[in-house]
């Protein structure tokens, strides 16, 4: 519970940034074209209890991913990327690699967007993934935008280096990313 507060606090602290907006437009209205995201995520189990190994919180992870697509107009963006996932508890690895689609709102400087990742992760955790996520974009200079979201992950692992009692991951989680 503690975590998920703290979550919520992060993205309160977002709202400020919506009031924020002007009349100059920083988004690209013209500019079809290729673009790069990055962003870093911190995810929290969504569910800790384990009845085989108590307190096992299996899908508490850090993330940090690209990708790589295509902005088909002001709205609308799809692409490929990758993440690599660190989980901690316990310690081990693993890459997804993924499709997205991105959708955003309006056409502002400030707009709320919805993406959604699939795909299949691969290393210390094997299986189907999807991730969708909401959040905020925020525009700033030359087309370059901050995003800040909130996301629910879930892989199905089909790996046989990591069996639980139940073999599907998920987890919410806050993601901050930047375009380019």
């Amino acid at each position: 519970m503690k975590k998920l507060t703290i979550l919520a606090m992060f993205l309160l602290m977002a709202l400020p940034l919506i009031a924020q907006d002007n009349t100059e437009n920083c988004f690209r209205h013209n500019q079809r074209g290729w673009q790069l995201l990055v962003d870093a995520g911190i995810n929290v189990d969504v569910d800790p209890s384990d009845p085989i190994n108590p307190g096992n919180y299996a899908s508490d992870r850090l993330s940090l991913s690209g990708i790589g697509g295509f902005r088909f107009n002001p709205r609308f963006f799809a692409g490929v990327g990758a993440e690599f996932n660190y989980y901690h508890t316990p310690s081990r690895t693993a890459v997804p690699v993924f499709g997205m689609i991105k959708v955003n709102f309006l056409k502002g400087r400030v707009s709320p967007y919805v993406d959604c990742r699939i795909g299949y992760s691969l290393g210390e955790i094997e299986g189907f993934m999807t991730e969708p996520s909401v959040g905020v974009r925020v525009g700033i200079a030359n087309g370059h935008a901050i995003n800040c979201g909130l996301a629910f992950t879930y892989i199905k692992n089909e790996s046989d280096k990591t069996k639980y009692a139940d073999d599907r991951l998920a987890s919410i989680g806050l993601r901050v990313g930047y375009e380019f």
